[in-house]
């Protein structure tokens, strides 16, 4: 294998003898040698909650949780995938022709991938072996969906000697996600996880028109090196992009972007245009226009699919705030960076805060997850006790994922105390995931 350029080796040190067992087990099931290694990171948001699809922006970095695939290329055209983190069972199926998995749906992450390549570049002339490994936990809300798209990707470039940019892979393996597995996603999670390269990522999701990119980036250093971020969450409340909850959310505020338009004469493209002082300076008359059309029967499918039951005043006050909450994350980024350079610890934590408080109580994230809440609460009451600075709920929501800014000689104590009173109070494990920047994806050749 090729000498590791990225320090992946050097920072999880478990990753020599996983893939000594991938290529074990591969050498078993295929009688032949793997010829690529692919190493994908899980990714963290650490600010801009749903910015990245109303164009605004976010600030995240990889973790040192990852998932590895080793493969091969196939003499005939057929497919052989295998994960130990998911089954033992192989799949087979034929590269160019397959159906939709019903019961393993992380196998559509990888047909969907099949079928950009496929419309990019033409049919299949070969199939592939591949067995996969992961430690990114599913229902971690740190992407293990997108690790496992640009990781094959990444594997299908360097088994079919294709080259592209860093870019286009994200938006190869975005448009996967939301037309093969039906989920609306946004750039942030493949943007992270291809982009970032040991260091906070800051991405702004207003194209570039002259250079016809969908975002541009840059990376920001990380300041603030007395704390630590922690990532908290419970397994068992994971939850489906593709369930509706997150479509549903994102379908109100592109609405609110045509009804900015009728109430005030200016177009713009995204919610996240519009500043909040001018929000606020036109919520009455938004509200009015709202509460009209709701009434007239308009927003159906919209109030439907959000299973509102309340009357057409309460349904326009929650769009708003809805719409509300982006646009506040947007101006919490700009906050963020200014705290960072000052080493504003405080300010920082403030930040988290109130993110996590607005995504609560005006996005609605923990809809269907009262440990979310349940959580955001404790920590805040606990904060001086346990040495946090801040606390807010990481990622697409409706789990109970959550980010903490602690003092880093307080993690100890405050993973420990946390997970005690989870424990008693729900009758399992509150786990973390230490937050630790790392390298974007990486490609070894055996």
């Amino acid at each position: 294998m090729k000498i590791d350029q990225s320090g992946w080796f050097t920072s999880d040190p478990s990753l020599k003898l996983r893939i000594s067992k991938l290529n074990k087990k591969f050498n078993q099931i295929f009688s032949t040698q793997a010829t690529q290694i692919v190493i994908a990171p899980g990714r963290a948001e650490i600010l801009g909650n749903h910015t990245d699809y109303n164009g605004g922006r976010t600030l995240s970095a990889n973790i040192r949780n990852n998932l590895v695939v080793v493969g091969s290329k196939r003499t005939d055209s057929k497919v052989h995938l295998l994960s130990f983190s998911q089954t033992d069972e192989k799949e087979i199926f034929d590269i160019n022709h397959f159906d939709k998995s019903v019961n393993l749906i992380w196998k559509n992450y990888i047909k969907g991938i099949i079928r950009e390549f496929k419309s990019k570049f033409g049919s299949f002339d070969h199939g592939f072996n591949a067995i996969i490994d992961s430690t990114i936990p599913m229902g971690g809300g740190v992407s293990s969906s997108a690790a496992l798209e640009l990781a094959f990707v990444h594997l299908f470039e360097a088994l079919y000697g294709h080259e592209i940019e860093p870019i286009v892979r994200v938006q190869m393996a975005k448009s996967a996600e939301n037309n093969y597995v039906g989920s609306p996603c946004g750039y942030l999670d493949q943007g992270t996880i291809e982009l970032s390269n040991a260091s906070w990522l800051l991405i702004d999701y207003q194209s570039d028109v002259k250079t016809n990119k969908p975002f541009t980036f840059s990376e920001i250093q990380n300041h603030l090196t007395d704390i630590t971020l922690v990532i908290g969450y419970d397994p068992s409340t994971k939850r489906q992009l593709t369930e509706g909850k997150y479509a549903v959310r994102r379908a109100c505020c592109e609405s609110m972007v045509r009804l900015w338009k009728e109430v005030t004469g200016k177009k713009i493209k995204n919610i996240c245009d519009v500043s909040y002082q001018e929000f606020e300076a036109q919520k009455t008359k938004l509200w009015d226009v709202l509460n009209r059309k709701i009434t007239r029967g308009l927003y159906k499918d919209l109030i439907t699919n959000a299973g509102w039951k309340n009357g057409p005043e309460r349904q326009a006050s929650t769009m708003l705030e809805w719409a509300s909450h982006p646009i506040l994350e947007n101006e919490r980024i700009s906050q963020a960076i200014a705290a960072i350079n000052k080493k504003n610890y405080l300010k920082f934590g403030q930040l988290f805060s109130s993110s996590g408080r607005s995504g609560i109580y005006l996005f609605d994230l923990a809809e269907g997850v009262h440990e979310l809440e349940w959580v955001y609460n404790l920590v805040e009451q606990n904060k001086k006790r346990w040495g946090v600075f801040g606390i807010r709920n990481m990622g697409g929501g409706f789990n109970a994922t959550t980010l903490a800014l602690v003092s880093a000689d307080k993690v100890a104590h405050y993973k420990k105390e946390l997970n005690n009173v989870y424990h008693k109070e729900f009758g399992r494990d509150y786990l973390f995931i230490d937050f630790t920047p790392l390298p974007n994806v990486s490609v070894f050749q055996i």
